[in-house]
């Protein structure tokens, strides 16, 4: 089985694997001797490399003057990893031997020795056999710099396509002088990607050929712990591939002139065929606190009809799909994400995922006293008052005490200039209420309210009179950001008036007098009673017995 397919990699023909993932992605198989591929039938092994995959170990010239080993087997996240590193030829230490590791086969030119070396090139070709469209790579990786390019990128390099390139008279191996010999070469990575060669002669590609998708990502900087990184695949077309090939590289994999002593090693690579949602609204409205990984949600209101449900998948390869379902009875609905590509796991290792939305009627669920009435929210720039959002809107009242209550304003909404952006209830526990002579003052205030679900941070300051079945109120909302040195910065102010009434009977409690004998009293709108006889214009509350009014006085 090594020696077959050792031979298939000389060959440069891609090898199959029957899943849906990469063959000893973790590195873990077998590791065997490497005969680097030259267009002179090397015959020579240099270095080792895992089953599946081929270092770009070179095997210098004919006599072996220059083999150059850049990777070799470490401890990895975990159990074993790869570790590839650009390393100076022994013979001609100015020359650094790229280090990288690729599912195709590695190849490298150049002319010279003694006298400059010219002519150089390189790279990867062929792949594995894959008809999978994955959403994405994941892998673990660790990353250090020599002296020499503390700068250079690594490069991760991904594509799957269908059918053939071939370059013909490609120069593959290296030599003192004259000219190396040629190949013709199929499916070289450049040819593929669309990119310029340096060496060889003309391109042809098959006429069903087409680069299907491609990962093309550099990574700077140094990481001396496993960290995980997760890179998406780009689609260009909805086509079916039939192979791929990926090649992850210590130093800038374009660049003929790698930084010595720079190395990256990779460890647990994995494909991802993502079954989740990207996005989800309800009439025109994000889900408040959406996630992709978020599966259940409330939404105040009814149900509404398929229609209005909005939503997109993660990906780009098409390969995910959203069915919507309603439970009309329980006021339920849930969307499950499916991938075409059987068996395909996502980051979790789930093949699905459903999301389910309950909707409930607010109201019906908050405890107290309901007051309808109007509801405006302004902000205010330079002195001047702008109105934001009018609204018919409820509040309630939950009377705990004597004198506290819990005020809630649910669904509370701002309009940034896009529409009301829903950002949640408002609740002021533990609200003061003063009363006297069936006038009641309520205050109170809440630090670090969280609205948006955590997004936002808010501070609530709450004043209102309530006047037999009449509620005038004032919340001012303080957006803020909690800085740890300065304490809390205020971001924006949003003033929220509202003005309604109850049916029923209001937080006071009133006498029992007879309405028509009781005495006539009058208050101003601060509480405060005020004598009938030195009434200025105005608006005043009139209490009789167990009933008030409000009256304006011209």
């Amino acid at each position: 089985m090594k020696k077959l397919y050792t031979v298939l990699l000389s060959l440069g023909v891609a090898t199959s694997i029957t899943a849906q993932q990469l063959p000893n992605s973790n590195f873990d198989g077998t590791w065997g001797d490497c005969t680097p591929w030259t267009s002179n039938n090397n015959k020579s092994t240099k270095g080792q490399t895992p089953e599946n995959w081929t270092i770009s170990h070179v095997i210098g010239m004919a006599n072996g003057m220059g083999a150059t080993e850049v990777g070799k087997k470490v401890d990895g996240h975990s159990g074993s990893a790869v570790e590839i590193h650009n390393e100076p030829n022994p013979y001609k230490s100015s020359q650094i031997v790229p280090g990288y590791i690729t599912l195709g086969t590695s190849w490298a030119t150049s002319v010279g020795g003694i006298t400059p070396i010219k002519n150089m090139d390189g790279g990867s070709f062929g792949g594995i056999n894959f008809t999978y469209r994955p959403d994405a790579v994941e892998f673990y990786y660790q990353r250090t710099h020599g002296t020499a390019n503390a700068s250079e990128v690594a490069m991760v390099i991904a594509y799957s396509w269908k059918g053939t390139t071939t370059q013909v008279s490609v120069p593959g191996n290296n030599v003192l002088s004259g000219s190396p010999a040629t190949a013709t070469m199929t499916d070289r990575d450049r040819n593929i990607l669309g990119k310029t060669t340096s060496q060889g002669g003309a391109v042809t590609t098959s006429s069903d050929f087409a680069l299907i998708s491609k990962i093309e990502k550099s990574i700077e900087g140094n990481q001396t712990s496993w960290t995980r990184m997760e890179l998406p695949f780009e689609y260009s077309n909805n086509a079916a591939p039939e192979k791929f090939n990926i090649i992850f590289s210590a130093g800038d994999y374009y660049s003929t002139t790698p930084g010595k002593a720079n190395t990256m090693s990779i460890d647990e690579v994995k494909l991802l065929y993502f079954s989740r949602l990207a996005s989800l609204s309800v009439n025109g409205q994000e889900v408040n606190g959406f996630s992709s990984d978020k599966y259940e949600y409330t939404v105040n209101g009814e149900m509404p009809a398929a229609g209005a449900f909005n939503f997109t998948t993660l990906g780009t390869s098409g390969s995910a799909n959203a069915t919507l379902s309603l439970d009309t009875a329980n006021s339920v609905a849930t969307i499950k994400v499916t991938n075409s590509n059987v068996g395909g796991t996502d980051v979790d290792g789930a093949t699905e995922h459903t999301y389910t939305i309950r909707f409930v009627d607010s109201a019906s669920d908050i405890e107290g006293q309901k007051y309808d009435g109007t509801l405006i929210i302004s902000t205010e720039e330079d002195g001047v008052e702008n109105v934001i959002l009018s609204e018919e809107k409820s509040v309630y009242i939950n009377k705990t005490s004597a004198d506290k209550c819990t005020v809630t304003l649910p669904d509370f909404a701002i309009d940034l200039g896009d529409g009301p952006l829903p950002l949640g209830d408002i609740i002021v526990s533990d609200t003061d209420i003063v009363t006297k002579d069936g006038v009641s003052e309520l205050s109170g205030d809440v630090k670090h309210f969280s609205l948006l679900d955590g997004d936002i941070l808010a501070n609530i300051r709450l004043s209102g009179t309530e006047i037999g079945n009449e509620l005038d109120m004032i919340i001012f909302v303080d957006w803020i950001y909690e800085d740890e040195d300065e304490g809390d910065v205020t971001m924006a102010t949003f003033k929220v008036t509202f003005n309604g009434t109850t049916g029923l009977s209001g937080i006071s409690t009133v006498g029992t007098d007879s309405n028509v004998n009781a005495p006539v009293n009058y208050y101003n709108l601060n509480g405060v009673e005020v004598e009938a006889d030195n009434l200025t214009p105005g608006i005043y509350v009139i209490r009789q017995g167990n009933q008030t009014q409000k009256v304006l006085v011209k």
